[in-house]
């Protein structure tokens, strides 16, 4: 059992210096509704021009969320490294992500694959010198447990990845209660950009979806652009968003 000082001193990691992006996985304080957060930040103009988007599947898989350019004329660099799909589902597999490994794992799990599977299909952004750690979390709407990833770099072969997963619910390795969430960051949060590599933090997930929206995007201080929020139903597969920004208009 973690105790209220762990528990609290995850939470302040929120207000560290440089975290990057977030993913971040729970349950409903009555335990009826998975949850899934994803959140982005960064420290370059192109990252911080971004939101994310709610856009129609056109197959019946239910809204999907993409990251997109908030003003394309205040846009610096390439876009494309930074705009991906953060929230797909599938066959009851609901996957949120911080690149594009959300749909690979999504389809992985969908079509009875394993989540390591999905995930072994790719590597850590970036180039060699600067990586940017892969970070997952993914339920089943009828599923008991949890499941994060995170792909990290190899400091000893920048060719090569780290691949680690986390079962989070009854009878796993990290047990996930109504009223808690685990979640992973891509940095470290001492200010560089060097990965994180601890394991999932356990906090407390209050209140409604909006109120837990508000507990991530008040405690989250630095370099945050934005916040989406996914629930889902647990009996019967229904599932809404909702979004914080620092752009107006686009939460």
């Amino acid at each position: 059992m973690v105790s209220k000082e762990i528990l609290e001193e995850n939470f302040e990691f929120l207000s560290a210096p440089y975290i990057g992006r977030i993913v971040a996985v729970g349950l409903s304080e009555d335990g009826n509704a998975w949850r899934l957060f994803t959140g982005m930040g960064g420290r370059s103009a192109g990252s911080n021009n971004r939101y994310y988007r709610q856009l129609p599947d056109l197959n019946g898989h239910g809204d999907y969320i993409k990251t997109e350019v908030h003003d394309p004329a205040l846009q610096k660099g390439d876009p494309s490294t930074t705009l991906y799909v953060a929230h797909r589902s599938r066959r009851g597999w609901h996957v949120a992500s911080n690149g594009e490994q959300t749909e690979g794992i999504c389809i992985a799990l969908a079509l009875g694959r394993s989540f390591e599977e999905g995930q072994r299909l790719y590597r850590n952004e970036g180039p060699n010198a600067d990586y940017t750690a892969r970070i997952t979390a993914a339920v089943h709407v009828n599923g008991s447990s949890a499941i994060m990833g995170k792909i990290v770099r190899n400091p000893q072969c920048f060719d090569e990845s780290i691949y680690y997963s986390y079962y989070l619910g009854p009878g796993c390795e990290l047990s996930l209660n109504p009223g808690e969430a685990y979640f992973t960051a891509t940095y470290d949060g001492k200010g560089g950009t060097d990965p994180d590599y601890l394991p999932p933090r356990k906090i407390l997930l209050r209140g409604s979806l909006e109120e837990s929206m508000d507990m991530l995007w008040n405690k989250w201080k630095h370099n945050k652009a934005g916040l989406a929020g996914k629930e889902i139903d647990r009996m019967t597969g229904e599932f809404r968003y909702a979004f914080r920004s620092i752009h107006p208009g686009r939460a």
